[in-house]
């Protein structure tokens, strides 16, 4: 059996159009939703999508055009068809000599209708026929359920696999109709199904249950909510509730709008399927999602369905049976267990699930998608966020638009200190950028220091010990780590930033062949770890930010042989950074030196902070040294250190207009973003020389003056300060550096050209 994982197979094809064609559409109808939720879909790909049908009710057909309707586009071979009935829409897709993918919804057994709805037996016995017709020009063949894929390998159908029906949560997280509610918490406790009124759906035996389950308790109600259908059986299924006493507490709904089926399941209290035959049944993954407790008779697809989730019987004994379905009115804790096992099952049919299995089915037909789609993965995300590797990732993500669509995979977290959930789980969006958070399972380990530098310092450690320090530093997220295998069809390249934490480390092998690594590394004990050699070797690019982090990289890890580039990132100017607004609204007249980054000890701050502290004793020039960023660490109790705390870009812009020079004594850095936003203003800079990267930057640049003691600390910034000339020269040639190598379209220019060789060596 095919499945999303084989090998692609057959001709690559590069159409544009990708229609889909049923023999009837009509709303409610899980079938109609299944086309309308997968056109969105294509859409999102880059095709032109349409959805045709031989018969359209009215209330969807703004949405769905008559078969008459359809143009064939000259490079239209392939169309997607559903099946579940007999029609002409068979005979129209021949006319086309189309290519079909087939999505297989089970045709129901024509021998229950018989002598009720002659009609309806006529086309069902068409359907079972015309399956085999569709097997010679069908390239894929997708059923709801392993049971439905049973008909497709005996009608001789070798590309088979399974794609479920989609439950979209959003179309049930809704508000619910008032006045419907406040009637059913009249009747309760409310027993609920949802199908047409037919004999295969065995709405007789839900009454008789009814019946026997009051007997057992003499309260409760039966809702049988769908369209009636008009054959007959639901006035004999009226009569019936007469015969069993029960009429007063049966309600036949017929058919109701979403808001009411939503307002149905919500206020139900048990769901009960007596159904002879379901190829998936969609209202059980309803009331599973919606926690409504689910009991159902073990008919076709419904074992499938439920998977060990919900109350299965095999035997329709209603005595038993109302006994059983009393408990579970009844007991809180069982009622509970279900529940949660529903909960856990539901989880396969979510959207993002089933439209991942949908694109790698299209994928492995070779079937190029127009719409390039990009991933970003990284460890945090959000303008809130401002480490410079997350700072690089959010500002590529956004500038990647226009390369095609982009996502951004991440965790919950914002601290990088405990990794504590701050952002909600789920899908979000940024500046055009869509993205996906999801929960970090455990924060950081408190003694996460004490425990790096016992590692560090052991010489006899394993690559056990390593392994259990990246858990140990994470974030760890085994949400974003299943997410990551789920998606793989889904993108067409996946960009990781940063070697150091769990989501790289973990996530990259999963994807290695879509793979480019932005690796942020600098010269730090961690990078000669053994267990990261392996990382610089799988991805299919790596992107360094400087060429000093380059040449540090293949010198530790000997992976010079992997396409690599070295191309950081853009930066623009602002366009209205204001000196003066900056010192007005802080009331600083006097010059002064800035930092902007994490105020930690992993920045060395601390050092500067003495060696500014020490200068200012020692000369009582008028000087301040002003810090923005996150503090995280005790400051001196003096007029002359000013920290300002996190703040807005538009006063970071300002600051750096107003500052006499930017200081940056970090030891460890793979690009300093910072640094070179400093330049774009003309502001000149102050770094640490023991940084290899930093020193390097000065020395290509001549954009600032370099300090390796407090000596030439002491010498630097009485240069800064005496010489106004000085200064500005610095200033200017940092400009001069950053927009000659640090503007965004040059560096989208060399990602595509990493995407196109990436994607077309795969297609090879």
């Amino acid at each position: 059996m095919y499945t999303a994982a084989s090998r692609a197979w057959g001709p690559a094809m590069s159409q544009t159009v990708l229609h889909q064609f049923l023999p009837g559409a009509r709303s409610g109808d899980a079938i109609t939703d299944q086309a309308l939720m997968m056109r969105r879909w294509l859409r999102d790909m880059g095709y032109t999508s349409q959805i045709f049908a031989q018969h359209i009710d009215s209330d969807v057909e703004t949405d769905i055009l008559p078969l008459s309707r359809h143009r064939l586009a000259p490079d239209e071979t392939l169309a997607i068809y559903h099946h579940s009935i007999g029609s002409d829409v068979l005979d129209f897709l021949k006319r086309r000599k189309f290519q079909l993918i087939l999505i297989y919804h089970n045709i129901t057994p024509p021998e229950f209708f018989a002598g009720i709805d002659p009609l309806m037996a006529y086309q069902l016995r068409l359907g079972q026929a015309q399956l085999a017709e569709l097997q010679p020009i069908t390239r894929l063949a997708l059923a709801d359920s392993s049971f439905n894929a049973i008909d497709l390998r005996v009608a001789g159908f070798q590309k088979r696999a399974v794609l479920p029906i989609t439950l979209q949560p959003r179309r049930y997280d809704i508000a619910v109709n008032p006045d419907l509610a406040a009637r059913l918490a009249t009747t309760e406790p409310n027993l609920l199904f949802i199908g047409r009124v037919a004999p295969n759906k065995a709405q007789a035996d839900l009454v008789i249950l009814l019946h026997f389950l009051r007997r057992v308790r003499p309260a409760g109600h039966l809702y049988l909510v769908g369209d009636r259908g008009g054959t007959g059986y639901d006035e004999w299924l009226e009569q019936l509730t007469q015969e069993l006493g029960v009429a007063e507490h049966v309600t036949l709904t017929g058919k109701v709008s979403h808001e009411d089926m939503v307002t149905y399941l919500k206020g139900a209290d048990l769901y009960v399927s007596m159904s002879e035959h379901e190829g998936f049944g969609v209202p059980l993954i309803e009331s599973m999602y919606l926690g409504l407790p689910v009991m159902a008779f073990g008919a076709a697809a419904v074992p499938e369905t439920l998977d060990k989730a919900g109350l299965l019987f095999f035997d329709k004994n209603y005595e038993r049976l109302a006994e059983l379905a009393h408990l579970v009115l009844a007991d809180e804790a069982l009622r509970r267990r279900m529940i949660a096992a529903q909960h856990r099952r539901v989880q396969a049919f979510l959207e993002p699930k089933v439209r991942f299995r949908f694109e790698a089915h299209l994928q492995n037909l070779n079937l190029r998608r127009p719409k390039r789609r990009i991933a970003v993965v990284v460890q945090r995300y959000g303008e809130e966020v401002n480490g410079g590797a997350e700072v690089h990732a959010r500002l590529l993500a956004e500038h990647l638009l226009e390369l095609g669509e982009v996502h951004v995979i991440t965790t919950c977290a914002m601290d990088h200190h405990t990794w504590a959930n701050a952002y909600s789980p789920g899908e979000d969006r940024l500046n055009g950028v869509a993205i996906h958070r999801f929960s970090v399972d455990a924060p950081r380990a408190p003694d996460f220091r004490e425990k790096t530098t016992a590692l560090v310092d052991d010489d006899a450690h394993t690559l056990f010990d390593e392994v259990q320090w990246i858990m140990d530093q994470g974030p760890y997220s085994s949400d974003l780590l299943d997410f990551l295998q789920d998606s793989y069809h889904f993108f067409d390249l996946f960009i990781f930033f940063t070697y150091l934490y769990a989501p790289t480390y973990f996530g990259l092998p999963l994807v290695s062949d879509k793979a480019v690594l932005v690796p942020t590394a600098h010269d730090e004990p961690y990078l000669y770890f053994p267990i990261f050699r392996p990382l610089f070797h799988l991805p299919q690019a790596i992107v360094y930010s400087t060429e000093p982090e380059r040449e540090l990289v293949n010198k530790i890890t000997n992976n010079d042989h992997v396409r690599q580039v070295v191309a950081g990132m853009g930066i623009e100017p602002p366009p209205n950074a204001s000196a003066a607004r900056f010192r007005a609204e802080y009331a600083i007249d006097e010059p002064f030196l800035l930092y902007v980054g994490r105020i930690d000890e992993g920045k060395n701050v601390p050092e500067l902070i003495d060696y500014f502290t020490r200068f200012r004793d020692e000369t009582d020039r008028p000087l301040k040294l002003v810090l923005l960023g996150r503090l995280n660490i005790d400051l001196p109790a003096r007029a002359d250190v000013v920290s300002l705390g996190f703040v807005p870009e538009q006063v970071k812009y300002d600051a750096i207009e107003a500052a006499a020079a930017l200081a940056m004594p970090s030891l460890y850095e793979s690009l300093s973003i910072v640094l070179l936003e400093a330049w774009s203003q003309a502001t000149p800079v102050l770094v640490n020389g023991w940084s290899d990267v930093l020193r390097g930057q000065i020395e290509r640049s001549n954009g600032g003056l370099i300090y390796a003691d407090y000596d030439q600390f002491v010498q630097a910034v009485n240069s800064l300060l005496d010489n106004d000339s000085l200064r500005a020269q610095l200033g200017r040639q940092g400009r001069t550096y950053v927009m000659e190598r640090y503007q965004w379209p040059g560096i989208v220019a060399q990602y595509r050209l990493i995407f196109d060789a990436v994607t077309g060596e795969r297609q090879q």
